[in-house]
């Protein structure tokens, strides 16, 4: 019996690392892969950072064109649909069919790693800014020019993905035109503003009379006011959320910290310098946690958050943002390259 019970145990310990080693042999197994690579370029033809590209059925396969704008993406083998996008896609995506073979190099060339323009833009003009000339004449894409008016009727810009917002307005806004743009954001769009241009977000004082400080109710009474903190004068983003004083003193900060993961791999550094041309720049004075910031000066000068975004479509998977940057495009001295690149991602990426 003893005999029988040691035979039987030997059995048994043999027989379980049999079917340990099958199951070890199984999980180990290697897909076999080949690689995709090229440039990502605008409509206009300049190389573009931090695009993303990925197996459309199989997106963990994916990666990010570097600064110069080159990517090589190792997926499995076979034909396989590959999209090039940023941002969620609504707005600039390419998608091409890819054959990938066993250890193969496959190059893609401009023709298929183009960025495609594949929904609206529109944008407002200013006094101290033009984001348009980045949109149209850098990059290469379509945007609509419209009115402030324009944002009378929700109806006016429900076709348009995306809306930038110029520093330096021309014209007076109102609780109609707040509620608006909230719908149009609401409902999936984004906005971008620069500087000056928080008054779309925030208010501009005008129509506000002095009893009644809300965002409902319009009066001629109050005179158009510069401080957007206290007392509250508009907008459809509430004070507690964001609010801005225009007291930024013109000239460069060095040293400004690159936040976002995205733009580090954008510019290929953690650290930049920005030029503001004019003073009476607005900076921002609370924030809530909903942003997330981007940009940061934590130098001396110490003027904290430069540029943010907020999601602000809660059920919106694509669209729904709101970018603000304190900086413009257009400086006296020239906009700087890596300015002008994290700008052209700002408009790629709402």
């Amino acid at each position: 019996m003893k005999k029988f019970s040691i035979l039987f145990l030997v059995t048994i310990f043999v027989a379980s690392i049999s079917m340990f080693s099958c199951k070890k042999d199984e999980s180990t197994s290697v897909t076999k892969t080949g690689t995709i690579t090229g440039y990502v370029y605008s409509k206009k033809g300049g190389k573009l950072g931090a695009v993303k590209v990925f197996v459309q059925d199989n997106p963990i396969f994916s990666t990010l064109s570097n600064k110069d704008g080159y990517f090589a993406l190792r997926v499995p083998i076979g034909t396989h649909k590959i999209i090039i996008q940023t941002g969620s896609g609504h707005i600039f995506m390419t998608v091409v069919m890819v054959n990938v073979t066993e250890n193969g190099v496959t190059p893609l060339n401009k023709s298929q790693t183009t960025l495609n323009q594949v929904g609206s833009l529109a944008y407002i003009t200013g006094y101290y800014d033009k984001i348009q000339t980045i949109i149209i004449d850098s990059l290469g894409y379509s945007a609509t020019q419209i009115q402030i008016s324009t944002l009378d009727s929700f109806a006016n810009i429900s076709g348009y993905q995306a809306i930038f917002l110029n520093c330096g307005k021309s014209g007076a806004l109102d609780s109609l035109k707040y509620a608006n743009l909230s719908h149009f954001v609401g409902n999936c769009g984004s906005i971008y503003a620069s500087d000056w241009a928080v008054e779309y977000l925030t208010g501009d004082g005008n129509f506000k009379s002095s009893i009644n400080r809300t965002r409902a109710g319009n009066s001629p009474v109050m005179t158009k006011q510069t401080n957007t903190c206290n007392p509250l004068i508009g907008g459809f983003i509430n004070d507690t959320l964001l609010c801005t004083m225009k007291v930024g003193q013109g000239g460069y900060i060095d040293s400004v910290d690159i936040i976002s993961p995205a733009l580090q791999t954008l510019l290929g550094k953690t650290k930049m310098r920005i030029h503001y041309d004019l003073g009476a720049w607005e900076v921002i004075q609370q924030l809530g946690p909903q942003f997330t910031i981007l940009l940061q000066d934590n130098t001396p000068t110490n003027y904290g958050p430069l540029a943010v975004l907020l999601h602000y479509g809660g059920t919106c998977t694509q669209g729904g943002n709101i970018l603000y940057t304190t900086f413009h495009n257009e400086p006296q001295s020239g906009v700087s390259g890596d300015v002008q690149n994290i700008l052209q991602y700002f408009i790629l990426n709402l």
